[in-house]
């Protein structure tokens, strides 16, 4: 005789860089399972996979995880994780003046995505030459320690344009996309890490005040790690 089926909960969620409704389920024992792997992998690699095939499991309805953003990811995993065990992730608060560590918790809720939504992204080069930009995926953002700015600029560039026409990435090699931006100058630089510093980020920021020296300052949390 086949055993009962256990009817789990379904939750709505809008994916902010789609702003597209899904439907998704709560953890199950075997995503506990892939988020133990996932904390105690020292591997970049074992990380992203688990992370990623833990919100493919639980998202109900047809999307491709590959294709999203960095913060997509990070929002999905944060509100899966307060529906499946916990709306408090417990922190370590250690006071920048006396250096004194604190257990305290942090509630999943306050975790908001800081910056515009916009996919995609202008830089402006020249006043006649220009970068079309996406967003990371969460596997560029992940491995960004292990490859080096031209390497993650060339995974987010859409084309590169001039007033006459534009130059789709996939026309040409690494090699003519490495040359090209090699040949940027510092000030054209800065407007490509403007791009990532204005890029949507998952964050939670909470004042807290050290219960010996009773200083007080903004505890920032960002990445995705810090929100297991």
């Amino acid at each position: 005789m086949a055993l009962p089926k256990l009817d789990n909960p379904v939750f709505e969620i809008v994916i902010p860089s789609l702003k597209k409704k899904v439907r998704y389920r709560p953890f199950l024992v075997k995503e506990e399972k892939l988020l133990l792997m996932a904390r105690e992998s020292k591997r970049v690699e074992d990380q992203i996979n688990c992370i990623k095939q833990i919100i493919n499991n639980c998202i109900l309805d047809e999307i491709n995880i590959d294709n999203l953003t960095s913060f997509d990811l990070e929002y999905l995993f944060v509100n899966l994780r307060a529906k499946s065990v916990s709306e408090t992730v417990e922190m370590i608060y250690e006071c920048p003046k006396c250096s004194e560590k604190t257990n305290t918790e942090i509630l999943l809720s306050k975790a908001k995505l800081e910056g515009g939504e916009e996919v995609e992204y202008n830089v402006k080069l020249t006043q006649s030459v220009g970068m079309k930009m996406k967003y990371p995926t969460f596997d560029t953002m992940m491995r960004a320690e292990e490859s080096g700015l031209v390497d993650i600029v060339i995974s987010c560039l859409e084309y590169i344009y001039d007033d006459k026409t534009t130059y789709p990435v996939e026309d040409h090699t690494k090699q003519d996309l490495t040359e090209f931006l090699e040949n940027l100058t510092f000030e054209q630089l800065q407007g490509i890490e403007k791009f990532f510093e204005d890029m949507p980020k998952l964050v939670y920021e909470e004042k807290m005040t050290c219960p010996v020296c009773g200083e007080s300052d903004v505890q920032r949390i960002e990445g995705i790690t810090n929100f297991f």
